[in-house]
């Protein structure tokens, strides 16, 4: 197999030749059942003896089985520490009309231009192509599916429609083959809001449905009294780690199960902008998508004999400037104290990486995106350090690639 390298032909006939387990990530958009017609090069013989391309299968269930012994081999390709991310969105029942706003003479927008003659879903109907897909390759393949990922799109294009609303985001889906997978989610930590900083501190408010009266609750007396200036009635003084260890989910068995000061873990809805390339592919996948899924899943370094990738070693330090609040209390009672330093006042500071002991150096992880398209996949991995393999079956859009390589670096 190839690295750094474009394989112009069918996804399903280039993996057959790649071997078994030999990729970290797999990062991809595949074409859409009924949606859009990528010219007669796409056309290929499928092992079901149909002729034609992916994507325009006259039934839904075709094309989900096209897709099958696709997933099927990626799940071969994909080391057993692997993570496949899946953009997959979704199409509508179509009902045979003309005008649309894809092709000339084709259907309305987001209905299939197979129509519902033979597909087999209702006009106007959800045809649901991507969660029937998964949910085959949980059952069928063994897949295990992490997240749904949300990519909401805050520019999205405007809809025609008055009887339902616009589609303003799509599904990117997070799926591994073990239960054991590399993952460095400290690589795409955000920063934490200053109102999640203060909420931890504070604990649990005395209108929390844990508050009065809770097993092991140690409050004022005047909890169940009604606020006073609409302020918070405090805690005695050196019980908030007790409130919260027992009440707000943050501790379990004295073990706080969330990182603080490592920062927020991103979530699973993402607001990240479509981004416009002149002469690309239909589905150009932003920049900022695709970066902090090679971050967080495709290694830097792998040992070149033992394969093992290495882990972040952290370690939590103080900051030279903690952040201070203002403690609220009950007006008059002594557990007035002023200024205190609340759980800001750490942060987390990457100190190394684990070492697998072999000294055969190490070697960058490898992004596999069989539908490359445009090439965002392919240029975000090099510029992250990592290697990639794509695959493309249209000439013209290898071209489209190869222009966007020649551009320089961007910001993620």
């Amino acid at each position: 197999m190839k690295l750094n390298h474009i394989y112009q032909g069918h996804a399903l006939d280039v993996l057959r030749t790649f071997p078994d387990e030999c990729v970290d990530t797999i990062i991809t958009s595949c074409p859409y059942w009924g949606l859009r017609d990528y010219g007669d090069e796409t056309r290929v013989k499928w092992s079901d003896a149909w002729y034609g391309q992916l994507g325009l299968e006259p039934t839904l269930e075709l094309y989900l089985r096209h897709l099958l012994q696709i997933t099927q081999e990626l799940k071969r390709v994909l080391k057993k520490t692997g993570v496949l991310f899946w953009n997959h969105g979704d199409s509508y029942g179509g009902s045979g009309g003309s005008g649309g706003d894809y092709n000339a003479g084709g259907l309305r927008e987001g209905q299939t231009k197979v129509g519902k003659s033979g597909a087999g879903i209702q006009p106007k109907c959800l045809a649901l192509q991507n969660y029937r897909l998964i949910l085959r390759m949980i059952d069928d393949q063994g897949w295990i599916l992490r997240n749904d990922i949300k990519w909401v799109k805050p520019n999205h294009m405007p809809s025609s429609v008055k009887d339902r609303f616009a589609n303003g985001y799509e599904p990117v889906f997070m799926l591994v083959k073990n239960k054991k997978y590399w993952f460095d989610l400290d690589a795409v930590r955000e920063p934490h809001k200053l109102a999640s900083l203060e909420r931890l501190q504070r604990g649990i408010s005395d209108h929390h449905k844990y508050s009065a009266g809770a097993p092991g609750q140690t409050l004022h007396s005047g909890i169940n009294r009604p606020r006073l200036n609409k302020r918070k009635w405090s805690r005695v003084p050196g019980q908030d780690k007790q409130n919260i260890e027992k009440h707000s989910g943050y501790f379990r068995d004295n073990k706080c199960l969330v990182d603080f000061e490592k920062g927020k873990n991103p979530g699973d809805v993402w607001e990240i902008a479509t981004q416009p390339f002149s002469a690309a592919h239909f589905a150009t996948f932003p920049e900022k998508l695709v970066a902090p899924m090679i971050k967080c899943a495709c290694p830097e370094w792998i040992c070149k004999k033992c394969g093992k990738a290495r882990v972040r070693i952290t370690k939590k330090t103080k900051r030279d400037e903690p952040y201070t609040y203002q403690k609220v209390g009950i007006p008059g009672e002594s557990n007035q104290r002023g200024k205190r330093e609340r759980c800001g006042q750490y942060q987390a500071e990457t100190i190394g990486w684990t070492d697998c002991k072999c000294s055969a150096g190490w070697k960058q992880g490898i992004c596999l995106d069989p539908f490359m398209g445009s090439g965002t996949v392919a240029k975000v991995t090099r510029l992250i350090h990592r290697r990639y393999v794509a695959i493309e079956i249209s000439k013209k859009y290898i071209k489209i690639k190869d222009r966007r390589l020649a551009q320089g670096i961007f910001d993620f």
